[in-house]
């Protein structure tokens, strides 16, 4: 394939880590097909942590006020990106769209509800997003099928059969509202026998509470900083 890429995505607390995660795949695959990939990313300290992880190339955006249309426009131009991808949600100049459009430079956003979505030529909803097919100007994709998943979803499983049921708690990525510990023990109230597991990050504003919490709760509670494999995970649930 021999395209060079550019990815525009973040990670943080507020917004949690579904964005980044999902380009990471995109990245992995296109990678694997000979491409050159690129992540360009406001300066995040989670961010830049998930990137690192799998070793690709990043332009951190400088803090405080920067022009955001020099900015995505040099790294086209300096890295002679055939391919843009978004998935963002933090008003993408959709001059932007236009430039890369005149330079021939293909156009993609993902799960995009910002305007310059519009002007992409290719976009990619899940099944129960809210769109008007006739603002777009290029192709639109919605479907279960361009929902991006991690490789070891597509992986078959057998459910496991708990004697006791096992019930998640996990309040996305970052939990940005920290509603796990109130949910916790809003579960904590219920009669019924069964195990709790949390997962959520070891960095979390609750974690010790939640750690002494687990120590006298009536159910059984285990708390998960980090899963590997979280379909193989999912797999031991069962509510």
């Amino acid at each position: 394939m021999n395209k060079n890429i550019l990815i525009r995505c973040d990670a943080s607390k507020e917004i949690g880590l579904g964005h980044i995660t999902r380009c990471l795949v995109l990245a992995n695959q296109f990678r694997d097909n000979g491409c050159k990939v690129y992540f360009a990313i406001k300066n995040n300290e989670l961010a830049i942590e998930k990137i690192k992880e799998q070793q690709f190339d990043m332009i951190i955006g400088s803090e405080g006020t920067f022009n955001y249309y020099s900015w995505i426009k040099n790294i086209l131009e300096q890295e002679k990106i055939n391919i843009f991808i978004g998935d963002i949600r933090d008003g993408f100049p959709i001059e932007l769209i236009s430039y890369m459009k005149n330079k021939n430079i293909l156009t993609v956003a993902i799960d995009e509800p910002s305007e310059y979505s519009k002007e992409c030529d290719l976009c990619f909803y899940p099944p129960h997003a809210s769109i008007d097919r006739s603002k777009y100007k290029g192709k639109v994709y919605q479907g279960l099928e361009y929902v991006i998943l991690r490789p070891e979803f597509y992986e078959k499983f057998e459910k496991v059969k708990n004697e006791i049921p096992n019930v998640l708690v996990m309040m996305g990525g970052t939990d940005a509202y920290n509603l796990t510990l109130k949910k916790k023990k809003k579960i904590d109230t219920c009669k019924e026998n069964f195990e709790i597991k949390l997962i959520l990050s070891e960095k979390h504003k609750d974690i010790d509470v939640l750690n002494k919490f687990a120590k006298i709760s009536k159910h059984k509670v285990i708390i998960y900083n980090k899963v590997e494999n979280m379909a193989s995970f999912l797999n031991n649930i069962d509510f």
